[in-house]
């Protein structure tokens, strides 16, 4: 009687880890389905991942990311942030950056509200604010040496810095 008890258990268990696996890839898929419908001004890359507000949110845009692209372009912004409206508007999407994006993620790290999470993520970044731009390697989730820009740029430099990562 003992082992039977134990066996409905264990079935019992067995199930609800498969009930919080699935719970958990819902959650997941469905944050990632919202997170994916950008505004129509930054359509600008093949995948394109954000607001990201956190470090568990940038882990699981990297690995989102690596499903469909080798390289990832890091956009920290903020609506405070002028030169962060024409990284959107203006440079983005120029259609030469365009162009070198299809093969590209797209992070867009929100840190308009001051937080605990958002100051943790630009830590873990070694970002101070914004605009900083850089481009990670998906697979390990490593910054591309000299890819990465704070404050203002132009087409030409975002082009040349995708073009280098290649």
């Amino acid at each position: 009687m003992g082992s039977l008890m134990r066996s409905r258990a264990r079935g019992r268990a067995e199930r609800m880890r498969s009930i919080e696996r699935v719970k958990r890839r819902s959650f997941l898929v469905g944050t990632l389905a919202v997170v994916l419908a950008p505004s129509v001004e930054v359509q600008a890359a093949s995948t394109v991942v954000g607001p990201i507000r956190s470090v568990q949110d940038y882990t699981e845009a990297i690995a989102f990311a690596r499903m469909r692209n080798r390289h990832a372009l890091v956009d920290v912004a903020a609506d405070w942030c002028a030169f962060c409206k024409t990284i959107d508007g203006q440079i983005l999407v120029h259609p030469r950056v365009r162009a070198q994006m299809n093969d590209f993620a797209l992070l867009k790290i929100d840190v308009t509200a001051w937080t605990a999470d958002n100051a943790a993520l630009l830590q873990f970044l070694n970002v101070h604010g914004p605009p900083t731009v850089f481009i990670v390697e998906t697979g390990q989730g490593k910054e591309v040496p000299g890819s990465r820009t704070v404050g203002e740029f132009d087409v030409e430099n975002l082009v040349g810095r995708l073009e280098s990562a290649r």
